[in-house]
């Protein structure tokens, strides 16, 4: 239901990626792992939008799709950067890729596995800057920029990973990611790896960055409370399809998809006076859309209804919220489900 704007810097239509899962005799996929199915949204520039739901249900394929580090089944991925024309990432060529590339740039989830051990911290930065053919002298000076930028010493560009903490080696990754002044930062759960405090710090950083460069973020987590303090815009995703769609405040006010009200549910309320009550969400995950007639959610849902069983809810705006609010559920209308205040 989103429409294309002016201001959208990133545009994805129709989003698929199908895995074979199984082959038979003549090596031919009888069966398809539906990982990302029909996602579509819109990033407007300057803003953080989250991508958030539980493990395994197509957040870092969808992030993945987006970047063209794997190849989609179907869809469009349509990015303008900053003064120049809107590009569909989907039917470039590798080389011209290579020059849309530096517009767009990922923080990765582990920042132990995403540092090469045997470079060092300016090998490391320079990386896209070589591959860009940058001179020797600006690519030490622009280094030891990004490393003030990030909240790191320029001193510290001929020392490798192993030297740093956890958070000054995401510190790295996100001067990286910088390097060649990106448009668009994905940042895939870019602090799950890290200490309650140290993600606190990390996550401000990035909201400094965003102001002082005018960066835009997709922001991959499935920590609600992360996404609640980081996000403009939150996209609830369950078995490769959004079902929700709204602005942070919205969601978590006034949910509209019961998936949605059990996520916000099962955040503990850091309050020790406050009596924690769960929304347990009973039944078996769906196969994902093989075999599936109705809602994907529909087994595990307590407000199903026979409608949901037999017939896939198409995602549709919900003007009677007041601010745009997009969900996928045949009772959105009539449902009142529990936020948080």
């Amino acid at each position: 239901m989103n429409t294309k704007t002016a201001d959208d810097i990133l545009r994805v239509e129709d989003l698929k990626k199908h895995y074979a899962a199984e082959q038979g005799f003549f090596r031919k996929a009888n069966t398809y792992v539906k990982a990302v199915d029909g996602v579509s949204f819109g990033i407007q520039r300057g803003e953080t939008f989250g991508l958030v739901g539980e493990s395994g249900c197509g957040k870092t394929t969808v992030a993945r799709l987006v970047l063209r580090a794997v190849e989609p089944t179907d869809g469009d991925v349509w990015f303008k950067p900053q003064g120049k024309e809107a590009v569909n990432l989907v039917h470039l060529r590798p080389r011209e890729l290579k020059g849309v590339r530096k517009d767009m740039q990922m923080v990765f989830q582990d920042p132990f596995s995403s540092l090469n051990p045997r470079l060092t911290v300016f090998s490391i930065i320079a990386e896209p800057l070589m591959a860009h053919k940058w001179k020797a002298n600006e690519q030490r000076q622009r280094v030891a920029e990004l490393l003030e930028l990030v909240g790191l010493s320029s001193r510290d560009m001929r020392r490798y990973p192993h030297a740093f903490s956890g958070g000054q080696r995401q510190r790295i990754c996100i001067a990286r990611a910088l390097a060649l002044s990106p448009s668009l930062v994905v940042a895939d759960e870019p602090v799950s790896a890290l200490d309650v405090s140290v993600q606190a710090q990390t996550l401000n950083l990035l909201n400094e960055l965003q102001n002082t460069l005018g960066l835009t973020y997709l922001f991959i987590s499935h920590d609600l409370s992360v996404v609640r303090y980081v996000c403009d815009t939150i996209a609830v995703m369950y078995l490769g399809k959004l079902v929700e769609q709204t602005a942070v405040d919205q969601l978590f006010t006034a949910p509209k998809h019961p998936y949605t009200s059990a996520l916000i549910a099962s955040v503990p309320a850091p309050n020790p006076k406050k009596k924690w009550q769960t929304q347990t969400v009973r039944g078996e995950v769906s196969a994902g859309g093989n075999g599936v007639q109705g809602c994907d959610f529909a087994p595990r849902c307590p407000y199903k209804v026979d409608e949901c069983i037999h017939k896939v809810p198409g995602i549709r705006n919900l003007p009677a919220s007041g601010a745009k609010h997009e969900a996928a559920c045949h009772r959105a209308q009539e449902l009142s489900l529990k936020g948080v205040e």
